[in-house]
């Protein structure tokens, strides 16, 4: 009720300015209740549509005067109610998944309220004319029409969209659902904002003064652009409509002072000049604040800071409440495992530290991902190459990133659920070497490093083929990441005492000093951007160390004399048995 109530009060009001406004008998410069009655339906639902014929045919009989006998008005009012509601469905149903502020979802309603326009005047007229009604002929009809259907489209431009922002700024985004996802119309009254709100409006006020009242002639219409321009630019969709409501307000009162219409379908056409041009400008601007908006929100996190300081009270809490229960076990009965109780503490805040690590890093990565996918598909039509292909480098690194995490992830699994312990086996070292090597083949291309992976067939370890795949895969993915292009990646299997080592040698640009004793340790997260950008977890390392602790060898890394960086790792061969002396393999 209270809604009928507010469209009853406002139609009326708009009924009498377009009245007073007239510039000649039944035709005004705009129409503003066309707006109106479209903006009724299309924020409340089509149930409403109904008030559109009898508000219409209250004007008809009280409102405008002399009044319409009402066999004159049936056949209009009906038409131009069908056409409302058929308008206001389709756009609810098209535009629900769009935001108000977006540059296609202005061009959808301006088609629409072209086209509605459009019936509303073929209608009306063509109902006249049938009807007989005076002063409605058919020689006349179409020039009638044409004026009819621009006062429309010209009262549905300058009242619809401030009607729908004012109903966003009232009702909230419930209202309008996800047209108004993420932004804000409410308006902030400080001092510097309402002297700026009183500066463009009295701008505008002098340009229309200057445009009808100071020059002889023809009206200079374009001096009223300025502001509306400055306003569109200055603050976005909802100023500018402002702005476009206030020159037509002003330009109405003007002519009206003046008495003096002219070519009524040149000052029309300026009307409709004048809605296009702030709402297609205040859309455009209003969508790069927000694509702005979302892209600084996504590359924070891709940025996020380290996070064991966060996730370091989680991890403790959930270390002591594993500790707990690990000591009743070892009370209950394995105290032949007494000896085994540090190590295996420690080896738990080891692995509950990882995992909230590694978890912390996935949120952000996928969230990030998603913020930049986000644009990527929203705003291709408005955003430059330049940085299209900016957000798309920098979702490729997430999505990889992301990916490599992941693969850390089930990596640890397997070893804390027990499943690399039972599926220790003899294996050969090319097996797993040239697995990793094939895995990391594109990367390598992407870059132009050719990769040298050629293993004796000889060379046998004793392990998890899954994990120390792993291993290689790791180190040789961060020999790639700190590779200059057309550089060489090689790993080489050298026979030690009791097993095998397998080296990995770049020909990057090195490591840190002060990070060689640091490398294999959560805590550092030494991660460090790439030869072309690209990112880390600063995880892979760890987990290669956990690994070939696992196995029961040692892992290390050094500078290389010549340029580049070598990390090496030993694994035992199989019991019982040595690898044949000075075995090598490049």
């Amino acid at each position: 009720m209270s809604v009928l109530l507010g469209y009853g009060v406002l139609f009326a009001l708009f009924e009498t300015q377009a009245t007073f406004f007239e510039v000649r008998p039944g035709v005004s410069l705009y129409y503003p209740s066309a707006g109106l009655n479209l903006a009724l339906v299309l924020l409340f639902g089509l149930e409403y549509t109904p008030a559109i014929f009898l508000a219409g045919l209250a004007s008809s009989q009280w409102i405008n005067l002399p009044a319409i006998p009402f066999h004159h008005f049936l056949i209009p009012g009906l038409a131009i109610t069908a056409g409302n509601g058929v308008a206001a469905w389709w756009l609810r149903r098209t535009l629900q998944a769009r935001s108000l502020f977006s540059p296609g979802t202005v061009l959808r309603l301006v088609g629409v309220m072209a086209a509605l326009a459009g019936w509303n005047s073929l209608s009306a007229v063509s109902g006249y004319v049938l009807t007989g009604m005076e002063g409605y002929a058919l020689n006349t009809a179409g020039a009638t029409a044409l004026l009819w259907w621009v006062a429309d489209w010209g009262g549905m431009l300058i009242c619809t969209p401030p009607l729908l922002l004012g109903a966003l700024a009232v009702f909230g985004s419930d209202t309008l659902g996800t047209w108004a996802e993420d932004v804000s119309v409410r308006w902030a009254p400080t001092p510097q904002s309402a002297l700026e709100l009183v500066a463009e409006t009295a701008t505008i006020a002098l340009s229309l003064y200057a445009a009808f009242f100071l020059i002889d002639g023809p009206h200079l219409l374009y001096l009223c652009f300025p502001p509306l321009l400055w306003m569109a630019l200055r603050h976005g969709l909802p100023r500018s409509t402002l702005g476009v409501l206030l020159i037509s307000l002003g330009a109405a009162i003007a002519l009206r002072v003046l008495d003096d219409p002219g070519s009524m379908l040149q000052l029309q056409l300026f009307v409709i000049a004048l809605g296009l041009t702030g709402l297609f400008l205040g859309a455009l601007v209003s969508e790069r604040k927000r694509a702005v908006h979302t892209l600084r929100r996504g590359l924070e996190a891709l940025d996020a800071t380290d996070p064991v300081a966060a996730t370091a009270p989680a991890s403790r809490s959930l270390f002591d409440a594993d500790g707990l229960r690990m000591t009743d076990t070892l009370h209950a009965g394995q105290q032949r495992l007494a000896d085994k109780a540090g190590a295996l503490q420690d080896q738990n805040r080891r692995k509950d530290q990882l995992f909230s690590i590694i978890a912390h890093d996935l949120r952000n990565l996928v969230g990030s991902s998603a913020s930049l996918a986000t644009v990527l598909k929203e705003e291709t039509s408005t955003l430059p190459r330049e940085s299209i292909a900016r957000f798309a480098n920098h979702l490729n690194q997430s999505t990889w990133q992301a990916s490599d995490l992941l693969d850390d992830l089930l990596e640890w699994g397997r070893m804390y659920v027990g499943d690399a312990n039972h599926r220790m086996e003899r294996i050969r070292v090319r097996r797993f070497v040239d697995a990793a090597a094939d895995h990391m083949v594109q990367r390598a291309d992407q870059k132009r490093i050719r990769l040298d992976a050629e293993i004796d067939a000889a060379l046998e370890v004793h392990g998890h083929a899954g994990l120390l795949e792993s291993v290689v895969r790791n180190l040789l993915s961060n020999a790639i990441k700190f590779s200059e292009s057309g550089s060489r990646v090689a790993v080489r299997a050298t026979a030690a005492p009791g097993g095998v080592t397998i080296s990995v040698r770049d020909e990057g640009i090195g490591l840190p000093p002060e990070q060689l004793d640091t490398l294999f340790e959560p805590t550092a997260r030494t991660s460090r951007d790439g030869t072309q950008g690209e990112r880390g977890t600063g995880l892979g390392l760890v987990l290669c160390h956990d690994i070939v602790e696992q196995h029961g060898g040692t892992i290390w890394a050094e500078n290389q004399s010549t340029g580049g960086s070598s990390f090496s790792f030993t694994i035992p061969t199989p019991a019982g048995r040595s690898a044949p002396e000075g075995t090598t393999a490049h």
